[in-house]
């Protein structure tokens, strides 16, 4: 692969491209599902569950996604997940429009979702890896953060508003976000495995060797158990956040709004990335962040 800039990496800008639009599906979610849940069940309790539905498998399914990224084709496993959720949160948007949506229905969407988002990110890091080169790997996971900014800034406010224009509309705007991000992998080139030997132990012995592993180093296990508690707990601010507005008489424009004050710090994040990635160790940064 010739070492040309990101901006002009055609398949990197596929990646991202749809990436960006089907992140921002997501955020836009994060502030539509307590706010159904709320308007269908009126229970501060039951849209805590559905975050949590949404979180769960996250944690659940972190490492076993890893694993299928390395045994099976990263672009079809990417593919499949993006297709699963869009037929979900399609089912949801039209169970919605119908008026027949109900709590249960939800929280078994919220889990599909976030089963599918932990297969995809199990193989997404492989994806950026095989359309970058190595050099190359600092600067391009400035630009995921920067996305991430992006959407997390944009996204909340877009699916207040939406919601507040039809409450199906968030869920249609995120199957079709799937959609576009399943196009964009499609439309790619570059093969996502690199050549390597093919693997025969049976997975769940691969599986308990990643965990011995993760086990035996202090520091991966420290981060992987502060990161896993930071995935139910930021979920948690959300809605509090969400359910504290609604209590104050905003509207889901306006909440949508304030959960996106955190997209603000991430994109500052974003632009000093580079320089206290060059000027501190790996250890120190963390630390920094929690």
């Amino acid at each position: 692969m010739n070492a040309v800039p990101l901006r002009r990496n055609r398949d990197f800008v596929l990646l991202q491209a749809g990436q960006l639009l089907s992140n921002l599906g997501t955020q836009s979610t994060q502030i539509a599902y307590p706010l159904l849940a709320l308007a269908l069940t009126h229970s501060a309790a039951k849209a805590g569950i559905v975050a949590f539905a949404r979180a769960l498998p996250l944690w659940m399914f972190a490492l076993p996604g890893g694993l299928a990224a390395d045994r099976f084709n990263r672009k079809r496993l990417m593919i499949l997940s993006d297709v699963i959720r869009a037929s979900a949160m399609a089912a949801l948007g039209v169970t919605v429009a119908l008026g027949r949506a109900s709590f249960w229905q939800m929280s078994a969407v919220a889990f599909v979702e976030g089963a599918g988002s932990a297969a995809f990110g199990g193989a997404a890091m492989g994806a950026v890896r095989a359309v970058v080169r190595t050099p190359q790997l600092p600067m391009a996971t400035s630009v995921l953060t920067a996305r991430l900014a992006i959407v997390r800034l944009a996204g909340p406010p877009l699916g207040g508003l939406l919601f507040g224009i039809a409450r199906s509309f968030p869920f249609f705007a995120d199957a079709g976000s799937y959609a576009f991000s399943t196009a964009s992998l499609a439309a790619m080139r570059t093969p996502f495995q690199e050549e390597r030997e093919r693997e025969t132990a049976p997975m769940l012995h691969s599986l308990l060797e990643g965990m011995r592993f993760l086990w035996s180093s202090a520091f991966l296990r420290t981060i992987v158990l502060l990161f896993s508690l930071a995935q139910f707990i930021l979920p948690g601010v959300t809605l509090a956040l969400v359910v504290i507005g609604k209590r104050q008489g905003l509207t889901s424009g306006e909440i949508g709004g304030l959960v996106a004050a955190f997209g603000v710090s991430l994109l500052v994040g974003s632009f000093i990335a580079p320089v206290t990635r060059r000027l501190l160790p790996t250890r120190v940064l963390i630390v920094l962040e929690f």
